[in-house]
């Protein structure tokens, strides 16, 4: 199950806090897909992962 996220953005305006904050959430998806990919090319996809296919995990004889 995916954690929430909380990101706060301190600015002059609205407008640039808006902006921080989606920088922020810009920086913290990229580095938790970069950990996610590094990690599925050490150890390969999880077996629940539907991304595979059923064709990948059992092949048909």
């Amino acid at each position: 199950m995916p954690k929430p996220v909380a990101l706060t953005a301190h600015a002059a305006t609205v407008a640039q806090a808006v902006q921080g904050a989606a920088q922020k959430l810009a920086h913290l998806l990229d580095s938790t897909l970069g950990r996610l990919q590094a990690h599925r090319v050490q150890h390969g996809p999880h077996p629940s992962d539907p991304s595979e296919g059923p064709a990948t995990r059992f092949p048909r004889p």
